[in-house]
C-alpha cells in the first residue's frame, strides 16, 4: 500500500444497540475491553502514517462519543497527521453537546447513522433510541460549522426499505447527503442477511417509483452515486454495495482497534497488535514492521470471519 484510510476505533463501548452490530443481549455501554489511552491511539496512527502516509482518518467505534476526551485526540491527530481529512461516524445522539468542541479541535466532517427516518422504525433497528436526539445532532453539526454532513443507513428490506424515499427527502431537508450500505453477514448481520438484505440495485429501484433517476457516477472510494430529481429539486444518493459489487481490488482501508490491533480487513482474521510492538520497539522499526503488513494486504478469499463489527470499528 502506498497510502491508506485508516479507520480508527477509538472504543468498542455503545449506547445503541442496532440489530445489525450488536447482539441484543448485550447491555448499552457495555464496556468490553479497556481502550488505548488517546496518546497511545495518536502515536499508533503516527506510526501507521510513516508506514502507509494517512490521506484520510475516520474515528469509529462503538460508539465514538461516549470516549472521554475525544476532542483532546482529534486535536492529537490534527497535531500528528496535518495532511489527514479527519472524519467521524458518530450515531449522533451525544452530539448537539459535543459538536463545537470537536469542529474546534480540528475535526473535518461528520457523518451519522440514522437507519430510519420514522420513530418507530428507528426504534426497532436501534433498540430504542429516540430519533429526534439524532435529527437535533445533526442540526448541531451543521451550526458547529461543519458544511457537509453525511447520513449512513444500513438497507435493511422488512424495516426500512419502504421509507427509501422518505430517507432521502429527510436528508435533502436537512442540507445533508444520503447514503446507503448493504447489509454484510458479518456479526449479528449474518443472522439477518436471508430475511434482510437488499442489494443497492433494487434499492435504486425502489427510489426510482418516487423519483426521476438522472444517471450514476462512477466509484468515489467504496460509493457509487445515483442522482435523482424530485420536482425542482436534485441531489445525489450513494450506495456501497460491497455484497453485489465489492470494491475489494480498489480498497486502500485499513482498521486498528481500540486495543491497537491492526486489521487489514473485515473479512481476514489476522491483524498486527501494533500496542504491543510500539512499546516495545523504537518508532521506526513498528513502521517498518507495520509496512511490511500492510504490503500484505490482498483481497479476501474466504467467508466472513466470526467476529462483531463494534469490536473492530465501522
Amino acid at each position: 500500500m502506498d497510502r491508506a484510510y485508516l479507520r480508527l476505533s477509538v472504543t468498542d463501548r455503545c449506547n445503541l444497540r442496532c440489530a445489525y452490530c450488536v447482539p441484543r443481549g448485550r447491555a448499552q455501554c457495555e464496556r468490553d475491553s479497556e481502550p488505548l489511552g488517546i496518546r497511545e491511539l495518536a502515536a499508533l496512527a503516527a506510526a501507521i502514517d510513516r508506514a502507509a502516509p494517512v490521506y484520510k482518518l475516520r474515528m469509529t467505534g462503538g460508539e465514538p462519543l461516549v470516549r472521554p476526551e475525544l476532542a483532546d485526540l482529534v486535536r492529537l491527530l490534527r497535531a500528528s497527521l496535518p495532511r489527514a481529512e479527519l472524519c467521524l461516524t458518530t450515531n449522533g445522539l451525544l452530539l448537539r453537546a459535543q459538536a463545537p468542541a470537536l469542529r474546534e479541535a480540528g475535526l473535518d466532517r461528520i457523518n451519522v447513522s440514522m437507519d430510519a427516518c420514522d420513530g418507530g422504525a428507528f426504534a426497532a433497528i436501534t433498540g430504542g433510541a429516540a430519533l429526534d436526539k439524532v435529527l437535533d445532532g445533526v442540526r448541531a453539526a451543521h451550526e458547529a460549522g461543519f458544511g457537509r454532513v453525511r447520513l449512513n443507513a444500513v438497507l435493511l428490506r422488512t424495516l426500512n426499505l419502504p421509507l427509501l424515499a422518505r430517507m432521502v427527502r429527510t436528508a435533502a431537508d436537512l442540507g445533508c447527503e444520503m447514503r446507503f450500505i448493504e447489509l454484510m453477514k458479518f456479526g449479528p448481520g449474518a443472522a439477518l442477511f436471508a430475511a434482510e438484505y437488499v442489494p443497492a440495485a433494487e434499492a435504486i429501484s425502489v427510489l426510482s417509483r418516487e423519483f426521476i433517476h438522472e444517471g450514476e457516477g462512477p466509484l468515489d472510494g467504496t460509493a457509487r452515486w445515483a442522482v435523482f430529481r424530485d420536482g425542482a429539486r436534485s441531489f445525489g444518493v450513494g450506495f456501497i454495495a460491497s455484497v453485489s459489487r465489492p470494491f475489494c481490488h480498489a480498497c486502500d482501508r485499513v482498521r486498528l482497534d481500540s486495543r491497537g490491533r491492526l486489521h487489514p480487513c473485515l473479512r481476514d482474521g489476522a491483524f498486527l497488535d501494533c500496542a504491543t510492538l510500539l512499546r516495545s520497539s523504537e518508532p521506526g522499526a513498528a513502521s517498518r514492521e507495520i509496512s511490511s503488513f500492510l504490503r500484505a494486504k490482498v483481497p479476501p478469499a474466504g467467508q466472513w470471519t466470526p467476529r462483531e463489527m463494534v469490536s473492530i470499528g465501522g
